[in-house]
């Protein structure tokens, strides 16, 4: 199996990196709190079930840029990986645009995750665009 797109490839380990840190750091800083709480037990599952979705993406996400990592078949892979992109954007948004209506303090807890999505964006553009 040859490495068609080195990009592609840096990107998958990215978000593999991303669904780790994501489940981890999740239940360590967020989702322990919720469980501890008096919070209604159908509500404590659907705030794990939620957290969890970009977990899953993420996890997907790595999958499928290995996968066209190996791939010549850019006419497939593009637009799939230009979709992941575009998804892992779109959560950063809604954190931003959600934190400047509620809490603009929880913006300066993502500085470091922002860098790393930025660096991730521009892995998957240079590879769209070798």
């Amino acid at each position: 199996m040859a490495i068609e797109n080195h990009f592609f490839l840096v990107a998958g380990v990215l978000a593999l990196f991303f669904a780790i840190g994501h489940a981890v750091w999740g239940q360590r800083s967020v989702l322990g709190d919720v469980q501890a709480s008096a919070m209604p037990l159908f509500t404590k599952h659907m705030l794990l079930v939620i957290w969890n979705q970009p977990t899953v993406f993420h996890f997907l996400s790595a999958v499928a840029l290995i996968r066209a990592a190996t791939s010549a078949a850019n006419a497939l892979n593009d637009p799939l990986v230009v979709f992941i992109g575009v998804v892992s954007f779109g959560f950063f948004l809604n954190y931003v645009a959600t934190s400047l209506i509620k809490n603009r303090a929880a913006l300066a807890q993502i500085i470091p995750q922002t860098i790393a999505l930025m660096i991730y964006l521009g892995i998957i553009a240079a590879g769209t665009n070798r």
